[in-house]
């Protein structure tokens, strides 16, 4: 268990598991469409990355690599949809940004009295995240930009019907990635606090 002693290790943990609870609720609910950038429930990948980046540099202590991470996924992010347009860059800043902003904000918040304990922390996840997801669909239809079929969550016909998806979608996204934080926080803990014990256990069996 030395090699979580380590800090990059512990980073890519972070990453690992905080993304991948949120990518697992996606995939649960819409199987491998989440990874089809032309329908909607890809929002769970584009959230759900951007949750573990934002965290796991975050928790490192380097806002600057956080930020550096989350500009590689932009460009990633604009690549993945096609044909490089503005309005796709746009989307992806304004996504990442969201979401990044929301787990800046849970980071901030989740040791002061009113968040105390798993529950309240994991409710606290799914409400940050779901009120930025949802945000980003109303201040894009606020400002009337050109909706993309990258993005067809904001491109429904009653002016609201993306906003709702989007807060439907982001409080399930941010409910997974606070199960996350909490399940690799817990795992760190332990194999850092109590290394002889794990090995003895896993000896012992």
């Amino acid at each position: 268990m030395e090699f979580f002693r380590n800090a990059s290790a512990r980073t890519a943990l972070r990453f690992a598991i905080v993304s991948g609870t949120g990518l697992g609720i996606g995939a649960f609910l819409f199987k491998s469409a989440i990874f089809i950038p032309t329908l909607s429930s890809f929002q769970f990948t584009i959230s759900s990355v951007t949750a573990g980046l934002a965290y796991a540099g975050l928790k490192s202590g380097s806002r600057r690599n956080a930020l550096a991470a989350l500009l590689v996924w932009c460009i990633l992010l604009t690549s993945l949809a096609g044909p490089f347009h503005y309005w796709l860059l746009v989307l992806s800043v304004a996504y990442v940004s969201a979401i990044g902003f929301a787990i800046y904000l849970y980071l901030r918040t989740a040791s002061k009295p009113f968040a105390r304990g798993v529950v309240r922390r994991i409710a606290l996840a799914g409400i940050y995240v779901a009120l930025m997801n949802g945000m980003v669909v109303f201040v894009l239809q606020l400002i009337r930009l050109t909706p993309s079929l990258s993005y067809p969550a904001i491109a429904l016909h009653h002016p609201f019907d993306g906003v709702l998806l989007n807060l439907q979608y982001g409080a399930w996204i941010g409910t997974a990635v606070g199960f996350g934080i909490e399940s690799v926080e817990y795992v760190i803990s332990r194999l850092i606090k109590y290394p002889e014990a794990q090995d003895q256990t896993i000896q012992a069996v």
